[in-house]
């Protein structure tokens, strides 16, 4: 450790490097920006010995929640500013293990010869428990990549806000974007699908980042009634939600 480094706090657990960068770069990049919400800036780290290490974040429009094994020694539960972890999940993403330090006041990580600390935002998220879906209006299975690249070329024709609209379908998702000035577009992607047939719509980005998350994977959409957020998953590990919009007339 560099001798200009302070010590860190107490060791709480440790974690498997790659797989612990992996998730903390997806949850720390859905945080918020904005200093005015300062419990939005944060990662809520939690867990303890026996359970898994969930790593929460949330900026009001997307939520995600990331679970993965670790070696629990004692219970913490503490916010950590996101712009640190991702540097930290970049710098820390070729380490075999990673330890975590926790007290009331800092949080560390440790990992080979470095270190990175930093002070806790002194609030936290609620429960995201507690805003999980309840009531899935129809879920959609479809690989990633293919859906994401259906979204970013439909996504060029979509005006000012850059809204892309999702109609689920019998074995497809139906991809629609566009706009007076620039026309309109259409795709069509394979899906596994069961219930309704809703028709959400989300800003692009958004969705865009939420698929990026599962690259190289299948990816189940859970679609709520209304504009209820909408849930990605894939292996369990990873959980995201997008609130969708209302879409343009």
């Amino acid at each position: 450790m560099h001798p200009g480094v302070a010590e860190p706090p107490a060791r709480v657990g440790e974690v498997d490097g790659p797989e612990f960068a992996r998730l903390l770069s997806v949850v720390a990049s859905v945080a918020s920006r904005d200093d005015a919400l300062p419990m939005l800036t944060g990662v809520r780290l939690r867990g303890g010995p026996g359970g898994p290490l969930s790593m929460v974040a949330t900026d009001r429009y997307r939520l995600a929640i990331a679970t993965l094994p670790w070696t629990g020694e004692s219970e913490v539960d503490a916010m950590v500013p996101a712009s640190l972890l991702v540097e930290a999940a970049k710098q820390a993403a070729s380490a075999e293990r990673v330890a975590l330090h926790v007290d009331a006041d800092r949080a560390g990580l440790v990992w080979n010869d470095s270190a990175i600390i930093t002070s806790l935002l002194a609030s936290t998220l609620p429960d995201e428990r507690k805003i999980l879906p309840t009531a899935v209006d129809a879920t959609a299975t479809v690989y990633a990549d293919a859906l994401a690249g259906a979204v970013r070329r439909v996504g060029l024709f979509s005006e000012g806000p850059q809204i892309v609209q999702l109609s689920l379908g019998d074995g497809e998702i139906r991809v629609h974007g566009g706009g007076q000035q620039v026309g309109e577009a259409e795709e069509l992607v394979k899906a596994s699908t069961t219930g309704g047939r809703p028709t959400p719509a989300y800003q692009l980005r958004y969705l865009s980042d939420a698929l990026k998350a599962f690259a190289g994977q299948q990816v189940t959409l859970a679609v709520q009634p209304g504009r209820r957020g909408t849930m990605l998953t894939s292996d369990g590990r990873l959980q995201y939600l997008v609130v969708p919009i209302r879409p343009q007339s």
